[in-house]
């Protein structure tokens, strides 16, 4: 702040108070910073403005005037900065964001809900897409991505968790003989998604395991559809999975071989670490 406006209101608070020890506590600055600052101000001015007495402060007619002249228009001076301040705590603007998957229509949407209803100032604008899309490129504040992520100058916020599911239908499990090991899999027909390599844990070790079959989707609720109509085994994060295993429509495969769960993150340029609007909406999505 301006030397002369911090001193300008320093001196309307000892002007309040008549009391150089009152002023500053109300304004949480020590007794010599008051002190100092009119001192300032009388230097500045050429007139001295408060005689010390016992018990309190006196000011002169120069102060009376001074203050009489400069009280309103300090106060609306400080009530503006007030509203800048308040105003920069405030998110808004347009925040455009890419996610994939029954993670993002579900869950990430619902987030962008709540967050428009916190700060109703903000714009959405969400990519639902499978591809991996370059940030800078297409102008993506922050991107939901999901498992092991490559090297790269992008910040990752780890907001969440995911499993893998290898699952058949209750009908299918009755007519064929489950598989004991990855390898049985090469014997039932796969519904394949957005990767015809399913990953599998041994031990420590993750293994992939190349499959086979007569249907392919980049849609998970496609390949649960297919899996809940007995046309073979799938492998699809929980978040499509978790409900149909509660009411006994899927049958989880391979338990022993399943992965660790995976971590789910919000990725964003280096360049929006500072940005409120980020930082508020990635703490949205660490939020319960």
């Amino acid at each position: 702040m301006n030397k002369h406006l911090d001193d300008l209101l320093v001196f309307c608070e000892v002007m309040r108070h008549k009391s150089y020890t009152k002023a500053s506590e109300s304004i949480r600055v020590s007794k010599s910073h008051v002190s100092k600052a009119i001192v300032r101000l009388e230097d500045n001015l050429g007139a001295q403005l408060f005689e010390r007495g016992p018990r309190r402060v006196i000011p002169s007619l120069a102060a009376e005037d001074l203050y009489r002249q400069i009280d309103d228009n300090l106060n609306n001076i400080n009530r503006s900065l007030n509203e800048i301040r308040s105003s920069q705590s405030i998110p808004k603007g347009r925040l455009r964001i890419t996610a994939a998957g029954e993670y993002g229509e579900k869950v990430i949407t619902q987030k962008c809900i709540e967050f428009t209803k916190m700060y109703p100032e903000v714009d959405f604008d969400i990519i639902f897409s499978n591809e991996i899309l370059d940030l800078a490129e297409h102008h993506i504040d922050v991107a939901i991505r999901t498992g092991i992520l490559p090297d790269s100058n992008l910040i990752a916020r780890p907001i969440g968790f995911r499993s893998i599911k290898t699952v058949c239908s209750a009908n299918y499990a009755q007519l064929h003989s489950l598989p004991n090991t990855p390898n049985d899999l090469k014997s039932h027909n796969c519904l394949i998604g957005s990767t015809d390599e399913w990953v599998f844990q041994d031990g420590k070790n993750i293994e992939y395991m190349k499959v086979w079959g007569k249907w392919q989707s980049n849609n998970g609720n496609s390949l649960v559809l297919a899996t809940l109509s007995g046309l073979g085994i799938s492998q699809l994060p929980d978040i499509y999975t978790r409900s149909y295993i509660e009411e006994g429509r899927l049958v989880e495969c391979l338990t022993e071989f399943q992965t660790t769960k995976s971590p789910i993150w919000a990725v964003f340029q280096k360049k929006s670490a500072n940005s409120l609007l980020v930082r508020k909406f990635i703490d949205t999505l660490l939020s319960k």
